[in-house]
């Protein structure tokens, strides 16, 4: 077996809480007025729930980015081999000609998640998405946004893939980090990661000329109001409440500039 170091993130925090196995871990969703979410470690036939506090999954209100669940960073594969179970999605480290991989970070959907149609519709909001490593949600936008500006800067760019199932959507993004020296699962608060992103200051390069500093999301409002006033409106009014929240984290160290035709 291979060990693993878990840990679990609350949002900006600089410490998160640890603990280790070399055996069998999982994540479990509430069951509404029954059990709370967990993330539960068998070892032999008993079982051990870690942290007192897990995020749930909460599909029910809008989602525009697959909500972050963990990241596995890992050194080799050695380990218990699972007979493959028919209910049970696969995620293929092989996904990638052009490199080996040795982070996976797992994002969750509501069933039959149209990411074509989010991307296309929030697309500032959803490159920062599909750039910014999970660490984001704790390290802010400039550690996690340079680590794949190093990466792309290579010629190899992170691998997006996404697995439908009746339940949810799995959502999986592949890369390499030569920084990872052990085995490590990393949990996260995920109840903020939509405003996380939506308030990174980003310029618009058109035309050679930089636009203003602005959140992600105040430019992807600007293109929905072409279309949809009512609905930017509900959603200016939605991220304005929660701007002043995650400024107050001080997670945001500087911003990015995206080339937009």
């Amino acid at each position: 077996f291979n060990n693993y170091s878990i840990r679990y993130w609350s949002l900006a925090d600089t410490t998160p809480e640890e603990t280790s196995t070399d055996d069998e871990i999982t994540y479990h969703n509430s069951i509404k007025n029954i059990l709370p979410a967990k993330i539960q470690i068998k070892e032999g036939e008993d079982h051990r729930n870690p942290f007192l506090k897990v995020t749930d999954i909460d599909f029910t209100n809008k989602i525009q980015v697959p909500l972050p669940i963990c990241k596995i960073e890992f050194v080799d594969f050695k380990g218990k081999v699972f007979k493959k179970k028919k209910d049970r999605a696969v995620i293929d480290l092989g996904a990638s000609d052009t490199f080996s991989p040795n982070v996976v970070e797992i994002y969750l959907g509501p069933p039959n998640f149209d990411i074509n149609k989010i991307m296309w519709e929030w697309r500032c909001i959803n490159l920062l998405f599909m750039i910014a490593s999970v660490d984001v949600i704790v390290k802010g936008t400039a550690h996690s946004i340079d680590l794949f500006y190093n990466t792309i800067s290579k010629g190899v760019s992170p691998v997006l893939n996404m697995i439908d199932s009746t339940k949810c959507s799995i959502i999986y993004k592949l890369y390499r980090d030569d920084g990872i020296i052990s085995n490590r699962i990393s949990f996260y608060e995920n109840s903020d990661y939509l405003e996380v992103l939506a308030t990174t200051p980003i310029s618009l390069r058109i035309d050679n000329r930089l636009t203003e500093i602005r959140p992600a999301y105040f430019y992807d409002l600007h293109d929905i109001s072409l279309h949809n006033k009512e609905l930017a409106s509900e959603w200016e009014e939605y991220f304005l409440i929660s701007s002043e929240k995650i400024r107050k984290m001080g997670l945001h160290g500087r911003g990015l500039i995206i080339p937009r035709q």
